[in-house]
C-alpha cells in the first residue's frame, strides 16, 4: 500500500514492537509505483506487490515464480538483495548510519560487520588515490 492509503499516515506497526519503518523512494520510481497502484486499484488488490492476484504473504513462491518468468537461472534470494543494497549505497557514497536506518537496524555496526562487500573498483580506487611514492634515490 502506499503511505497516503494507510490508516494513521502510514503509521502500520511492523512485527510485535517494531515501528513501520518509512524508506524513500526515488522521484524516478514514483510515477511508476503510483502507476502499478492505480492498476492493482482498478483490478480490486490492495497491495503493490501481488501474486496471482493475492497479498503475498509469504515472498517464497512469488520470488521464485519472478525469476523463472525473468529467465534468472542463477539462484537469488530476496536476502541477496539487502547485501546489494547495503553494498550499492556505501559504494554511491552513503554514510553507515543512513543505511543502518534504511535497513531497519538500530546500530551501523551491523552494516559494518555483515553486510558490506567491497568491491573491486573500489579497491582500485583506494590504491589510485594514496599518494605517489618516491621513486627517486637509494632503497637502502
Amino acid at each position: 500500500m502506499l503511505p497516503e492509503a494507510l490508516p494513521d499516515g502510514g503509521k502500520k506497526p511492523k512485527g510485535n514492537t517494531d515501528p513501520w519503518r518509512e524508506v524513500p523512494l526515488r522521484k524516478s520510481l514514483l510515477s511508476l509505483v503510483r502507476q502499478w497502484h492505480d492498476e492493482d486499484t482498478e483490478h480490486g488488490f490492495e497491495y503493490v506487490v501481488t501474486y496471482k492476484g493475492k497479498q503475498v504473504a509469504h515472498i517464497r513462491h512469488a520470488w521464485r515464480w519472478a525469476l523463472k518468468r525473468a529467465g534468472i537461472t542463477r539462484h537469488i534470494r530476496p536476502y541477496d538483495l539487502r547485501h546489494g543494497f547495503a553494498t550499492e549505497a556505501i559504494a554511491s557514497g552513503a554514510d553507515y548510519g543512513t543505511v543502518a536506518v534504511l535497513m531497519g537496524h538500530k546500530s551501523p555496526m551491523r552494516v559494518l560487520k555483515h553486510y558490506q562487500h567491497v568491491k573491486n573498483n573500489q579497491k582500485k580506487s583506494v590504491m589510485e588515490n594514496l599518494p605517489q611514492p618516491s621513486l627517486t634515490g637509494s632503497l637502502i
